[in-house]
């Protein structure tokens, strides 16, 4: 704990900000077991709807329901979407079609803003601006504070003159936490593209041309062959999420 301690004193970090570093630790360390268990369960659910569609004495409609449910439990197992029966059939026909030239990934990535029809048809997908695109502005901008943040430290500890041998082990802990936390960072800020490519070639395979998001949007207007409301979100966020940085350090 000493050691800790004084690497955390060569940082300048506050021990206010200990425990988001104690957190993730742990949630690696129990992650695997929960993952385990959770697997576990799907599984044993399985395994009573295949032992209740195996049973001979039900009626039609009753078996029909099992083996629908078991479409889906299985559906949800391999893919990890979880739809109706329906549903599922709609989803892999749009995939299939033109040949698949849609990766199943983009699909999973935008499974969340599906919408169905009456004939359980996938209709444009469109990213609701306040509860999913907004969040994926506050996500980059996160995303920008905890690249900064963590290089800054990296650098910071790279540079300490000298460090004994009982340290050591210790810096280069800390050297790892911090990569690891710049490459969350990255995840953060690369996350809500993702998404945004995704919704695009989603639909253009369903055969529509539509926005689905502001960014799509901004994309699409040209002044003087420059696009400049695109510019609008690589600026800005990357200079909102120094300030929170700047803020951070501030408090600290």
């Amino acid at each position: 704990m000493n050691d800790i301690l004084t690497i955390i004193n060569e940082l300048g970090i506050n021990k206010r900000f200990m425990p988001y570093i104690y957190i993730p630790l742990l949630i690696a360390i129990v992650y695997k077991p929960l993952m385990s268990f959770k697997h576990d369960i799907k599984r044993n659910r399985i395994n009573k709807l295949k032992e209740a569609y195996d049973f001979n004495e039900h009626d039609e409609n009753t078996k029909k329901y099992f083996k629908h449910s078991l479409s889906e439990e299985y559906f949800k197992l391999v893919t990890g979407l979880s739809f109706s029966f329906g549903q599922q059939e709609k989803l892999i026909e749009l995939y299939l079609k033109n040949k698949t030239p849609v990766a199943f990934h983009h699909y999973k990535r935008v499974a969340e803003y599906f919408k169905f029809d009456d004939d359980q048809n996938i209709v444009s997908i469109k990213i609701p601006f306040f509860f999913a695109e907004f969040i994926g502005w506050c996500s980059a901008i996160i995303g920008f504070s905890l690249l900064e943040y963590s290089l800054l430290f990296i650098y910071k500890l790279l540079t300490i003159q000298k460090i004994e041998n009982s340290y050591l082990i210790w810096a280069t802990g800390f050297i790892i936490f911090f990569s690891l936390m710049s490459f969350f960072g990255l995840y953060c800020i690369l996350k809500p593209y993702y998404i945004y490519k995704s919704s695009v070639f989603v639909n253009k395979q369903i055969g529509s041309s539509e926005f689905t998001c502001l960014y799509h949007w901004a994309l699409s207007k040209k002044f003087r062959k420059l696009r400049p409301f695109r510019l609008l979100f690589y600026i800005f966020i990357p200079i909102l999420g120094l300030l929170l940085n700047c803020l951070i350090l501030f408090l600290s």
